[in-house]
C-alpha cells in the first residue's frame, strides 16, 4: 500500500438516482436513507501515487497500483439498522478518473456496494453478488481525483463479506467527462452522421477496457441455435501484458459497454456509458492468429437494447467492407471500405503467415489505437474477422489488417475450444449466419428527435430558460411519447441538459404520467441527482460552490422496475424554476410534442409565454411491449396507475372506471388470499391498499371494473 493517508470529514448530501454502470440494481447508498440531510462522518482516506514515469502503451488511459487494500479493515465500519456499512475514500493527487480491481470480493445475499466521488456527482450501484462473476470485479471509471467505497452488507450474514481491492487505476485522459469527444482523428466520423442502415450492427459494437487501464473494441456475436450466452468478438492481442504475452486472467478484468455512440450529429454531445457488464472469460482464443472470443459473465439486460451480429466464413467475402469501433475510447465511428477485402500476412509480434484480410483503402474514416479487436463486416453486414492492426492514417487511409475469421474458424490449436464449436455448437456446417436480437422481446427507443435534427438553447435574457430555471413560473417540463404497443413497460430515461447544476435544498425530479393529451395521473417519481459541493483535495475540505455534471451529456437512468402505461405517456423533469440551475436541451420544429407546467397547470408549448418555437425536450424513453409474466394478458389502456412504485406501506391504485374487485399476485403467479386491505377508496376510481406486511419483491394487480379488467405491477421494498 503506498500511503495511508489524513482521516477527514466528509458532509454528504442526500444522494439518489444517478448513472449506473456493470449491472447495477439501482437503489441508494444507505445515507440518503437513513441520515439527516447533512451529517458529518469521519472516513478513512488511502492516497495512491502512480509511477507516471513508467512507460505506457499506446492504447492505456490509466496508470495502474497494485494495491492490497482490505475494506474490513481500512475502511470505517458503523452500524445503521440490520446493516454494517462500511466506507473508505481512495485519492490520487490530480487524477482525471479512478477505478478499481477488486480480488478476491465475495458479497453475501442482500450485500450492496456503491462507488461514487465524495461529492454525489456520480453515484455508481448498488452491485450485488449478482453484479460479477467469480472472485474479481472490475469497476467503471469515475471521474476525479477521489472515490468512494461503500459497502452494506446484512450483519447475518458479515462474516462472509471479503473485498480486497487489488489494483487502483488512476486515468490520466477522461473516459466520460468532456472533452471525451474529439480524442478520435479529424477525419473519423461518428456511426450517426452515416445513415447506411447499420444501426443494428452498432447495438452489438462494444468499447472494452481492459485489467482498468487499457481499452480495445469488440462486437456481441451471434450463435447458431438457441443460447443463453453471450459473447463478444475482440482480438488476442488486447488481453496481452506488458511482456507482450497472451493472458487470459485479463478475461474477468474487463468492462463492456454498449451503446457508447453520440445521439445526435456534429453535436458535441457526449453519449451515456451507463449500459456496461463486467466480468468475462476466455471461449476460444487463438494468439498466433490473433482471435479472442470472450464470453460475458452475464447477457445484457433487456433495456441495453443489445444485438448479435452475424458472420460469415466464406473463402471471399465482397465489400464495400465496414468496420465499427471506438478510435482512442471515442465515441462509435464508422470506416468504410468500398473495394473487397483479399488474404495477406501480417507478420507482427509473432502472428502466423496468411491468417489476415487486407483493406488497403478507407473512403471512410481510419482504424486507431482503441480500434483494435472491431470487426470488419462485409457487404451483407456479416463478420468475416476483427482489427489486428495496420498503419491508416487521415493522411494516407490504408492499409489495415483484420484477422480472418475463415482461417481460425476450425483450428483445432485454439484454446479452450475452437470457435465454430462455440459459435456453431451443432456443428451444422453452416458458413453464414444472420444476426439476431438478444432478446426476442426487445427494447425500442422512442424519441420527438433524430440524429440530425437542429439543437436549440431556449434562453432568453430577463427570463431564463424556455425548458428550466426561469423567472415566470414554469415548474415542470415534459415531453409526450407515443407507444406503438397498447400496453407499454417503461425500462429506462435519458436525457440532455444544457445545464446541470444541482444543490442538496434544490432537487431534480423526474416524473412519469400518463394521459390522452397532456399529463394526467402520476404514476412514477424519483430524485434524479442531487451534488453537494466539490471536494478539493488540496484544501482538505469543500468549496463552497456546486459543481455542473451532466451538461451536454446523454444521461441513462435505469428504472429500478418496468414502469407500465399505454399508449400515450409523458416523461418530464422538475426543478425550483427560480432558483435552480437546469434546463433541457431542445429540438425546433412545427411540431410540437413538449409541454410545460406553471402554477399546477399542464399547456402545450405552443402557448408558452417566451418561447414557443421548441418542438421537443431531448429525452428518450427505453420501452418495449409489455410482458405478462405467465398471466393472462389484459387490457390496459394506459390509465391505470399504481403510486408510490416502489412502495414500503401503502399503494394507491389509480383507474379510469369503477373499481369492482382488485386481486394481487405474487412473482410466481399466486393470488394473494386474503387481499391486502384496503384502506379506504377516495372515490370509486381510487383505492390505498396497505402493504406493510408484504414480503419484498414484484406483485401484479388484476383490477376489475365496470368496463373490463387491466394490470399493472407495484414493487414492495
Amino acid at each position: 500500500m503506498n500511503n495511508l493517508s489524513h482521516i477527514f470529514t466528509i458532509l454528504f448530501a442526500v444522494f439518489s438516482i444517478s448513472s449506473q454502470a456493470q449491472i447495477s440494481f439501482g437503489g441508494l447508498p444507505s445515507t440518503s436513507q437513513t441520515r439527516a440531510l447533512r451529517n458529518a462522518e469521519t472516513i478513512p482516506s488511502i492516497t495512491v501515487t502512480p509511477d507516471t514515469t513508467e512507460e505506457i502503451e499506446a492504447n492505456q488511459f490509466a496508470y495502474q497500483v497494485n494495491e492490497k487494500i482490505d475494506i474490513t479493515k481500512e475502511a470505517s465500519a458503523s452500524v445503521e439498522g440490520n446493516s454494517i456499512i462500511y466506507r473508505l475514500l481512495i485519492h490520487s493527487e490530480n487524477a482525471k478518473s479512478i477505478n478499481l480491481i477488486f480480488g478476491p470480493i465475495t458479497l453475501p445475499d442482500k450485500a450492496k456496494m456503491f462507488l461514487y466521488r465524495p461529492d454525489g456527482g456520480e453515484i455508481y450501484g448498488a452491485y450485488t453478488n449478482a453484479s460479477f462473476a467469480g472472485n474479481v470485479f472490475a469497476t467503471t471509471p469515475v471521474s476525479g481525483d477521489s472515490i468512494m467505497v461503500q459497502c452494506e452488507v446484512p450483519i447475518a450474514t458479515s462474516d462472509s463479506f471479503t473485498a480486497t481491492i487489488s489494483s487502483v487505476n488512476t486515468g490520466f485522459d477522461e473516459l466520460r467527462v468532456l472533452p471525451s469527444t474529439g480524442k478520435a482523428q479529424y477525419c473519423e466520423t461518428d456511426v450517426i452522421c452515416q445513415n447506411d442502415g447499420v444501426e443494428d450492427q452498432c447495438r452489438a459494437e462494444c468499447l472494452i477496457i481492459i485489467n482498468g487501464n487499457r481499452y480495445c473494441s469488440g462486437t456481441l456475436v451471434a450463435t447458431e441455435g438457441n443460447n443463453s450466452e453471450s459473447f463478444v468478438l475482440t482480438s488476442a492481442h488486447c488481453l496481452r501484458d506488458g511482456s507482450n504475452n497472451f493472458d487470459s486472467t485479463f478475461a474477468n478484468k474487463c468492462i463492456f459497454y454498449f451503446g457508447y455512440n453520440t445521439p445526435i450529429c456534429d453535436a458535441n454531445i457526449v453519449s451515456s456509458y451507463e449500459r456496461s457488464i463486467s466480468g468475462s472469460k476466455v471461449a476460444s482464443s487463438h494468439p498466433g492468429k490473433d482471435m479472442l472470443l470472450l464470453k460475458l459473465s452475464q447477457r445484457p439486460p433487456v433495456d441495453y437494447m443489445t444485438y448479435e451480429s452475424g458472420w460469415n466464413i466464406e473463402l471471399a467475402p465482397h465489400g464495400p467492407a465496414t468496420c465499427i469501433h471506438h478510435p482512442n475510447g471515442d465515441q462509435m465511428k464508422i470506416s468504410i471500405s468500398e473495394g473487397d477485402p483479399y488474404p495477406i500476412s501480417f507478420a507482427v509480434d509473432g502472428l502466423e503467415e496468411d491468417t489476415h484480410w487486407l483493406i488497403d483503402k478507407w473512403s471512410v474514416g481510419i482504424t486507431e489505437v482503441g480500434s483494435s479487436g472491431a470487426p470488419l463486416y462485409d457487404a451483407n453486414g456479416r463478420i468475416i474477422g476483427a482489427l489486428s492492426g495496420g498503419s491508416s492514417f487521415c493522411s494516407n487511409r490504408g492499409d489495415d489488417k483484420f484477422w480472418r475469421l475463415n482461417n481460425v474458424w476450425d483450428d483445432f490449436s485454439s484454446s479452450p475450444k475452437d470457435i465454430m464449436s462455440v459459435l456453431d455448437p451443432s456443428l451444422s456446417g453452416i458458413i453464414k449466419l444472420d444476426g439476431r436480437e438478444t432478446d426476442d422481446n426487445r427494447c425500442y427507443s422512442l424519441k420527438n428527435y433524430n440524429s440530425f435534427s437542429e439543437l436549440d438553447e431556449p434562453y432568453q435574457y430577463g427570463y431564463g430558460y424556455a425548458s428550466g430555471s426561469n423567472s415566470l413560473g414554469l415548474e415542470e417540463f415534459a415531453e409526450k411519447f407515443t407507444s406503438p404497443y397498447s400496453s407499454t413497460e417503461i425500462h429506462g430515461i435519458s436525457f440532455i441538459p444544457i445545464i446541470g447544476k444541482y444543490d442538496a435544498d434544490l432537487p431534480v425530479y423526474l416524473k412519469i404520467y400518463t394521459g390522452d393529451n397532456k399529463p394526467e395521473t402520476l404514476v412514477y417519481e424519483s430524485v434524479v441527482k442531487v451534488t453537494a459541493r466539490e471536494y478539493n483535495s488540496k484544501a482538505e475540505g469543500f468549496a463552497t460552490t456546486t459543481v455542473q455534471n451532466w451538461s451536454y451529456k446523454e444521461n441513462y437512468i435505469r428504472l429500478d422496475s418496468a414502469v407500465t402505461v399505454g399508449k400515450t405517456f409523458f416523461v418530464s423533469f422538475q426543478t425550483d424554476y427560480e432558483n435552480g440551475e437546469f434546463a433541457l436541451l431542445t429540438t425546433l420544429s412545427e411540431t410540437k410534442t413538449a409541454f410545460f407546467k406553471k402554477n399546477g397547470i399542464w399547456d402545450s408549448w405552443d402557448n408558452h409565454p417566451f418561447n414557443d418555437n421548441v418542438g421537443s425536450l431531448l429525452i428518450k424513453a427505453v420501452v418495449r411491449e409489455t410482458t405478462t409474466d405467465g398471466m393472462e394478458r389484459l387490457e390496459n389502456d394506459g390509465h391505470i396507475s399504481v403510486y408510490p412504485n416502489p412502495a414500503k406501506d401503502k399503494i394507491q391504485i389509480n383507474c379510469p372506471y369503477e373499481i369492482k374487485d382488485i386481486k394481487i399476485f405474487n412473482a410466481a403467479g399466486a393470488c394473494l388470499v386474503p387481499t391486502p386491505k384496503t384502506e379506504f377508496m377516495t372515490n370509486n376510481n381510487s383505492s390505498v391498499i396497505n402493504i406493510k406486511n408484504l414480503a419484498n419483491g414484484v406483485y401484479n394487480v388484476k383490477i376489475t371494473t365496470e368496463k373490463s379488467q387491466y394490470h399493472t405491477k407495484f414493487i414492495k421494498e
